[in-house]
């Protein structure tokens, strides 16, 4: 906008892995979470003019210094670097995959209503999708928890979002993660690599039982 502009910046550096197509927010909010370390860092300035991108100036560098050293210090900062890398890898994987889970949950629930435009007898592909609909639900629970014990309270196995939530918490403060939260991430992931097939033979048999059902003159279901 016109006139003179300030901006700063709280020091902190993006995290947010994925993107919600449905629900795209401020970056300012989501994306930037994470405190930056000490270090160089660079800035530069763009206008943007009808849609047309120029630079302002030249990249300068400047410096990010700690102003006071924390009380304790964390025995495991060499790896905090390394970890950070690993955390994003492995939630960019568990996105992708619950995200392709659920588009196929949606198709098959979908393929549940669109029984009734059969006209045959649909016993063999009402079985196979009432078989279809057990596994899934059976996914969800292995991979989310049991959610008639956390409607009451109930103590139930961590599950994998938990144990991922657990081992984020390290970024919301300067000290950084701890060796439980690093061990949570390793527990995750070991969760995810036993659910992953799961999730892939769940994709592939929505898809196989969606061209059943156009073999069988059901209208195609549009995403």
């Amino acid at each position: 906008k016109k006139g003179f502009n300030r901006v700063s910046w709280n020091l902190k550096l993006p995290y947010l892995t994925t993107l919600n197509i449905n629900r795209i927010e401020d970056p300012s909010k989501t994306y930037y979470s994470m405190f930056a370390d000490e270090g160089t860092y660079t800035v530069s300035m763009f206008s943007n003019i009808n849609g047309v991108i120029s630079s302002l100036s030249e990249p300068h560098a400047f410096e990010v210094v700690r102003i006071r050293q924390n009380v304790l210090e964390n025995p495991l900062k060499n790896q905090i670097e390394n970890y950070t890398e690993n955390l994003k890898e492995f939630k960019l994987d568990l996105e992708i995959a619950t995200k392709e889970f659920n588009d196929a949950s949606k198709t098959l629930k979908a393929l549940e209503k669109a029984l009734l435009y059969i006209k045959q007898d649909p016993g063999n592909l009402e079985n196979e999708l009432s078989s279809l609909i057990k596994t899934m639900n059976a996914i969800i629970q292995e991979s989310t928890g049991n959610a008639s014990k956390k409607e009451i309270g109930e103590n139930d196995i961590p599950s994998i979002q938990e144990r991922l939530s657990i081992a984020q918490r390290g970024f919301g403060v300067t000290y950084g993660p701890t060796k439980t939260q690093m061990e949570s991430l390793n527990i995750a992931r070991d969760l995810f690599e036993r659910i992953k097939p799961k999730f892939d033979d769940f994709i592939k048999n929505v898809g196989d039982i969606k061209d059943k059902f156009i073999k069988v003159g059901v209208p195609p279901i549009l995403d």
